[in-house]
């Protein structure tokens, strides 16, 4: 039997040091080339082990980064290139995860003359076909009734969809209680059936109980409004808007929500403001309803409640969105009205408010779904399968009776839907 003197002990611990030391200093090279040279604002981003680097290049010399070896997620946020009603994002990583090994050189083309995928676009749930459409620009200027990438069997209901500044499409999937999340490549020309990267399921709490609001907050933490009905359980999932960091949702499964706000009666829809504060559409109880960051917890009560318009009160608010002028607009969708407000601080006014009619002179029925273009004009979803563009000039105070510039239909059921462009329009709260 061999014995082990304290000499002997001390130079293997050495040598071990020794080994654990020249593996920690070990390093590989990720070289991004980015195409054309001299974009003006291209920027990659690489997330792994090293923690974040960012790699920022406008000029035709390589940038080469220096890597402990192991696996980067690659991405950028892309330029954006200003166009009427939605702007293009060009940009595209041709390896979105990489492997950096020690002594090894990996090549990586970032392309700022390719279209990033599903941008320039309106998407649209269709609900009952389990569809997500989209209408390209020019569409949308001629009020085409084709639409133009679909992705389908996107779930079950599709009721919201949402991007982040990745590109990705994330849906509320109403009725099995997902939320599903489609990369830029799987929302490319001609659409189809496509698996999503990732699929969010409700846990043993019932964290998922008829997803609808979607919405990041300046972190890129997911907050999802649970319009679910009351399982008399207490379920996490009972009438709330729970919180899923960044971490949970970059792989699919059932994670445990990280905050829960209770006490909503049939939440729909909900959208973060330049300051962080998170509003709610509370439908049923025909309020909207302002959480500030520092409220954004469990047990966490709103600090401003919206009961009235510049007319009457609120009937069943939905979606609500803001303005590139930092002003509120919800649809009052059980009076076929949207209601407009400046907000100071904890103040809020009533603008106007906008009773919807078609280009027919008919009440738009049911409108549920906001959103605002490049040019200031409003589009909104009615439950009739139409979707309708109201001018600029038509949300001035004090509103009235007003009828559509652009009308498009035929394109299925969107009852209760609420929709996106991508990317959202600036100066409107960026989407992490």
């Amino acid at each position: 039997m061999q014995h082990l003197t304290a000499k002997k002990i001390g130079s293997t611990l050495g040598l071990m040091a020794l080994l654990a030391a020249g593996n920690a200093n070990a390093l590989g090279t990720l070289a991004i080339n980015i195409e054309p040279n001299n974009t003006a604002g291209a920027r990659v981003i690489v997330i792994g082990p090293a923690g974040p680097n960012t790699a920022t290049r406008s000029t035709a010399v390589d940038q080469r980064l220096s890597l402990p070896p192991g696996r980067y997620q690659v991405f950028t946020p892309g330029v954006r290139r200003a166009a009427p009603i939605v702007d293009s994002v060009f940009g595209v990583v041709n390896k979105p995860v990489v492997n950096i090994v020690n002594g090894q050189v990996v090549p990586l083309l970032a392309n700022f003359d390719q279209l990033r995928p599903g941008t320039g676009r309106l998407w649209l749930p269709v609900r009952l076909d389990g569809q997500v459409q989209s209408f390209a620009r020019a569409q949308l200027a001629s009020g085409s009734d084709a639409p133009g990438v679909t992705i389908t069997g996107a779930g079950n209901q599709p009721i919201n969809a949402i991007f982040d500044t990745r590109g990705n499409m994330w849906v509320a999937s109403f009725g099995d209680n997902t939320v599903l999340r489609y990369s830029p490549p799987k929302l490319a020309a001609p659409g189809g059936s496509r698996v999503p990267d990732v699929i969010l399921r409700t846990n043993a709490t019932g964290s998922l109980n008829g997803p609808l609001g979607l919405a990041f907050d300046r972190l890129g933490n997911l907050w999802v409004g649970n319009y679910g009905p009351q399982t008399g359980v207490g379920g996490a999932g009972d009438n709330t808007i729970v919180k899923f960091t960044r971490g949970q949702i970059a792989a699919s499964g059932a994670p445990t929500p990280t905050v829960i706000l209770r006490g909503f009666d049939n939440p729909y829809g909900h959208t973060f403001d330049a300051q962080g504060n998170l509003w709610v559409g509370n439908s049923r109880a025909n309020n909207v309803l302002r959480f500030a960051p520092a409220r954004q917890i469990n047990g966490g009560t709103p600090d401003v409640t919206i009961r009235e318009t510049s007319i009457g009160t609120l009937s069943g608010p939905r979606g609500p969105v803001f303005d590139r002028d930092g002003n509120l607009w919800v649809a009052s969708a059980t009076d076929e009205r949207v209601a407009g407000y400046s907000i100071s601080g904890t103040t809020v006014t009533p603008l106007s408010t906008i009773t919807l009619q078609d280009e027919q002179g008919r009440p738009v029925p049911s409108p549920d779904g906001l959103a605002f273009d490049n040019q200031g004009f409003l589009w909104v979803t009615g439950t009739g399968g139409f979707l309708y563009r109201y001018s600029k000039t038509s949300l001035t105070p004090p509103g009235g009776i007003k009828q559509p510039v652009t009308t498009i239909s035929g394109f299925g059921s969107t009852r209760g839907v609420l929709i996106s462009f991508n990317p959202k329009p600036k100066p409107l709260p960026a989407t992490p």
